[in-house]
């Protein structure tokens, strides 16, 4: 699954944002609203855990192979997203004073 995360942390900001963008080419509309439904339940997931944080979570899903996300699990889904959300937390985490 290609999956490109962009988040940019907010201090000035009251809350955090999540934009998502998934071509036509991912699947038929229900195809596409399932994935954004599982989108915002992890990104929200992640949010409540980390409530200090204010991050703007950018989320480009781009199309893979006919029928791919179709037959896509749920929990194959959360653990490629969970992965690049870890990623990006660690890469853009905000730097601590020593």
């Amino acid at each position: 699954m290609l999956i490109s995360i962009d988040a940019e942390y907010d201090t000035n900001s009251p809350k955090s944002q999540i934009g998502f963008i998934l071509s036509r080419k991912v699947g038929n509309a229900a195809v596409r609203n399932r994935v954004r439904r599982w989108m915002k339940q992890e990104l929200s997931e992640f949010l409540k855990e980390n409530p200090r944080i204010i991050v703007k979570f950018s989320v480009f899903i781009k199309p893979m192979g006919e029928d791919y996300y179709k037959n896509m699990s749920f929990l194959s889904f959360k653990k490629v997203l969970n992965n690049g959300i870890k990623f990006i937390s660690k890469k853009h985490a905000p730097k601590t004073a020593k």
